[in-house]
């Protein structure tokens, strides 16, 4: 992609880092900026200090992380995969299906 960008563009892809086949750092090495996926529960799961254990159960997809640490330890994980800031593509998928 590259030679088809101008000066002032950067080239990224969106990487959903839950992906166990996803090798980012190879990935990365041709991109200007890393960019990530980084799905978590929002509102009432990122609640501090967490709710109690009477705390009435929700479900989650199986793809989201809960809780305010998730969201760390995720872009914990973005920025280690070049050692530099990164852009968050998008959050709050609904339905992302997909075969793994």
């Amino acid at each position: 992609m590259r030679e088809y960008a101008r000066d002032d563009q950067f080239v990224t892809t969106c990487i959903s880092y839950d992906r166990p086949t996803a090798d980012e750092v190879t990935l990365t090495r041709a991109l200007d900026v890393t960019a990530g996926n980084p799905y978590y529960r929002m509102q009432d799961s990122l609640e501090l200090p967490a709710p109690s254990a009477d705390a009435p159960a929700t479900t989650a997809p199986s793809w989201t992380a809960t809780g305010t640490w998730a969201l760390f330890a995720l872009a914990d994980r973005m920025y280690g995969t070049r050692q530099e800031p990164f852009l968050v593509t998008e959050t709050d998928a609904q339905a992302i299906g997909g075969p793994w």
